[in-house]
């Protein structure tokens, strides 16, 4: 086996030997190149330890979509679909090893066609314990598909999981209707505190915002997206580190119809598809690259800002949106 490199190590070497001055045209020749060289299976990925010893292939179909995944290209480690069954899904945000050559953008070229993915789970139970976390708990409930924190946070911002902010909310007051009803323990730190105590029921009433950061829950809706694009808890905390009786759980509570969203497109396929039809309707004098940045982010919750510029410079050329003269925000 060839000498094999994190992932973040050979993307900056390949984006070196990349000529062109524009630094969006050269990550986006660079992203082509490798997420289209390693879905065709011309160069081969590995997962691997925090040592970078390879431990398994990385399967073809697992790198659609991934011009976009910012974990994998500023991390280096490479999320999964939730749905995906256990044999692939224990590596879920590993490190990703690459070689260092064979990255020939002659034999890279356009995939030709889109790896299959797997079949999906119908259903992920929380792990076999008796406490889970409260992300597993309501990751569960909302969505079938139970997860940890980190994941589902990666979940929410990628819009990896059908529905938003409700319906974790409602998922988060069904756990709280039934711990208030005796049916299901949850257990907890008060903020603040270090010490592991029941929640008091009457707390439950007003403590119903899911923090996603702490495993905890707060006063208020659960989180904001912030500028940066990240998750900003909305209220107070009230407890962190919720644990939720397993058994309790499973017996008491019926989760939702697990509906996978599917990940043979990426987020700039989708998100230049969508300008295509809207920019006609709009009028260029009073509608700016700002503006739909900002409702591209909201409707493509995964693409980046590079991947939106990309998109979107040919396409503004095209439709007469690089003419107005309008100072963009963005």
């Amino acid at each position: 086996m060839a000498d094999l490199l994190p992932f973040c190590t050979v993307a900056f070497g390949l984006y070196d030997a990349i000529e062109g001055t524009d630094s969006v045209t050269r990550e986006g020749a660079l992203k082509r190149l490798m997420i289209e060289a390693l879905k065709k299976g011309v160069v081969t990925g590995f997962f691997a330890d925090e040592d970078s010893n390879a431990l398994a292939q990385v399967p073809p179909w697992a790198w659609v979509g991934c011009e976009d995944e910012e974990y994998l290209w500023t991390e280096g480690v490479l999320p999964l679909n939730p749905f995906l069954p256990d044999e692939w899904w224990q590596y879920s945000f590993s490190r990703v090893v690459l070689p260092r050559d064979g990255w020939s953008s002659s034999r890279a070229g356009s995939a030709e066609s889109i790896p299959k993915l797997p079949k999906q789970l119908i259903r992920r139970d929380p792990p076999d314990q008796a406490f889970v976390s409260l992300s597993h708990a309501v990751s569960w409930l909302a969505y079938g598909c139970s997860v940890d924190r980190t994941h589902l946070e990666w979940a929410i911002l990628r819009g990896r999981f059908q529905g938003g902010q409700a319906t974790i909310n409602d998922a988060v007051a069904r756990l709280c209707d039934a711990a208030l009803q005796g049916d299901v323990r949850l257990d907890g730190r008060q903020a603040g505190s270090d010490i592991v105590v029941e929640l008091p029921r009457l707390a439950l009433h007003e403590a119903r915002g899911f923090d996603v950061h702490t495993d905890g829950l707060l006063v208020g809706e659960g989180w904001a997206r912030n500028e940066a694009g990240g998750l900003t808890a909305t209220g107070p905390s009230r407890f962190n580190d919720v644990k939720v009786d397993r058994r309790q759980l499973m017996a008491a509570c019926e989760p939702a119809k697990a509906d996978p969203v599917p990940l043979t497109v990426s987020a700039e396929t989708r998100c230049r598809d969508w300008l295509q039809q809207e920019m006609p309707s709009q009028d260029p004098k009073k509608t700016g690259k700002g503006w739909f940045w900002r409702e591209a982010k909201l409707k493509f919750p995964n693409l980046s800002h590079t991947g939106f510029v990309r998109v979107w410079r040919p396409l503004s050329k095209e439709f007469g949106f690089d003419k107005t003269g309008r100072k963009s925000n963005c």
